[in-house]
């Protein structure tokens, strides 16, 4: 940006909706004067202070001017064969620019107001510091198109190169674009925040995958006709260690509110409103990849019903108890199993494989996984080592058996590692230790983990490197792992 932008200026910044296709092209960047810059400031201006200004100065100008030229007619007409322009055509021509120039005055500040609307520029400035350059034309009903003079596709279906639905939107030169920011966020959806953020979409949903919970409590409420009340949730629960994440997860959906105590801190979402227009339609665009999806579904069939106002009569009240009996662990508390009598619960959709899995999915994935690099490191005795100890570094994603399936597709993304099943429960497991400093590690280093796990995912480097250079068959190189795994996890001051 500081190689274009006139250091006095201000920069703005929107969240907006676009068509992920739209915008799947290369950047393509116009440098631009600072003369050019500065010609546009002011007379292309749309803000009220510089056209206040402007319309200031004209009006001083041609106050004085159109003074002048009504003096000359007064005097003119003044007295009957008295004539101060002895030149007729002089005379007419004075009449006429007196006219011209009150016309002109009337209209010119519509001109100032409009001028600059039949072409104006947005530049995009995309989370991988891309540029793509889009023009908003008002002849063209105020539609965003894409311009680009870049042919490279090298990169075209790369999963992680997709443009985010919520996109950070640069616009240059604010001062003479108020107008145009005003048009902008009305005529486009998923206007949520005024601020950047930095999480990749992707990475936002394998995190819910791993932490979020859908779901809405039925609870006894007098006041209303039905005497229950229905209260719709989105929420993630954490550590307050974690407190940052949370706050990153709100500046990026704009919604929502964030609760803490003394060890934990949740983020919930309850409004109606605000999961129509803002919780639904990511996860739409985004989808969920482990079985939590079925929920997801339930819920949003459930939001549905309380959009179409179903929940304040017997009958959609019924129906949302049959979708409560079928969320998550699908465990209807007493109260309202001794009030609801035969409720079916409603079916559960089922979730398809991915086809792909995006790298920020798995980077949000595993930094909401309870395990990840928390027990990564195993010593164990072993006669068969020269100093008496084997060293086992291991990367470990445990899901319950219902995802079993999606833990045999890391094998292929990763490109090694293996299952491990137990009781209602699948392992996903990496020991080699090649396949985790040239997969793991570097996948991880460019899709970053992000919280307080990332403190265990550096450790995790660290012993990686040390028993790469065979470190961990030396006493020295023991002692130092051991002393990296002392501050690991809950054991980290």
């Amino acid at each position: 940006m500081k190689n274009y932008v006139h250091k006095e200026y201000f920069n703005y910044f929107l969240i907006l909706s676009l068509d992920k296709e739209s915008c799947s092209h290369q950047p393509n960047l116009t440098l631009r004067s600072q003369m050019s810059m500065g010609m546009e400031r002011w007379f292309n201006s749309t803000n009220a202070k510089d056209i206040g200004t402007l319309y200031l100065i004209f009006a001083l100008f041609s106050g004085l001017l159109g003074t002048a030229f009504s003096v000359l007619i007064r005097l003119e007409l003044s007295g009957p064969g008295v004539q101060y322009i002895s030149n007729n055509q002089l005379y007419n021509s004075v009449i006429t620019a007196h006219a011209i120039l009150m016309i002109f005055f009337m209209v010119d500040n519509w001109r100032l107001f409009n001028f600059n609307f039949q072409a104006s520029t947005l530049r995009i400035f995309f989370s991988k510091k891309k540029i793509t350059e889009v023009a908003l034309n008002n002849n063209q009903n105020n539609t965003i198109t894409i311009t680009n003079s870049n042919n490279n596709n090298s990169n075209k279906n790369n999963d992680e190169d997709k443009i985010p639905l919520y996109t950070k939107v640069y616009i240059e030169n604010p001062f003479n674009n108020r107008n145009l920011i005003l048009k902008v966020s009305k005529n486009q959806k998923g206007v949520y925040s005024p601020t950047p953020n930095n999480l990749n979409p992707y990475w936002v949903t394998g995190f819910a995958d791993a932490e979020s919970c859908f779901g809405f409590r039925v609870r006894k409420n007098l006041k209303l006709k039905l005497g229950w009340e229905v209260i719709p949730y989105f929420s993630i629960n954490l550590h307050t260690k974690d407190l940052s994440i949370l706050l990153d997860i709100k500046k990026f959906f704009g919604v929502g509110n964030i609760s803490s105590g003394k060890e934990t801190a949740i983020y919930q979402v309850n409004s109606t409103k605000d999961l129509l227009n803002a919780i639904i339609p990511h996860f739409e665009l985004y989808p969920l990849l482990t079985k939590k999806r079925a929920d997801y579904l339930l819920f949003k069939s459930a939001i549905e019903l309380i959009k179409q106002q179903e929940h304040k009569y017997i009958e959609g009240l019924h129906k949302l108890i049959g979708i409560k009996a079928s969320l998550n662990k699908g465990i209807l508390n007493e109260e309202l199993n001794s009030y609801f009598n035969n409720i079916v619960p409603q079916e559960r959709t089922s979730v398809p494989l991915p086809e792909v899995i995006n790298p920020y999915w798995f980077a949000g994935f595993t930094s909401g996984d309870g395990i990840g690099f928390a027990s990564s490191v195993e010593i164990l005795k072993s006669s068969s080592h020269k100093i008496g100890y084997q060293v086992i570094l291991k990367f470990l994603i445990i899901q319950h058996s219902r995802d079993l399936e999606l833990l045999k597709c890391f094998i292929s993304f990763l490109g090694g590692g293996f299952i491990k099943e137990r009781t209602n429960i699948s392992e996903y497991v990496v020991v080699k230790l090649s396949l985790i400093t040239d997969k793991l590690i570097p996948l991880f280093q460019k899709h970053h983990i992000i919280g307080n796990k990332n403190n265990d995912f550096l450790d995790f480097c660290k012993i990686a490197e040390l028993m790469n250079s065979n470190a961990h068959k030396t006493p020295e190189g023991l002692a130092k792992i051991l002393e990296i795994k002392s501050g690991m996890n809950t054991k980290r001051k």
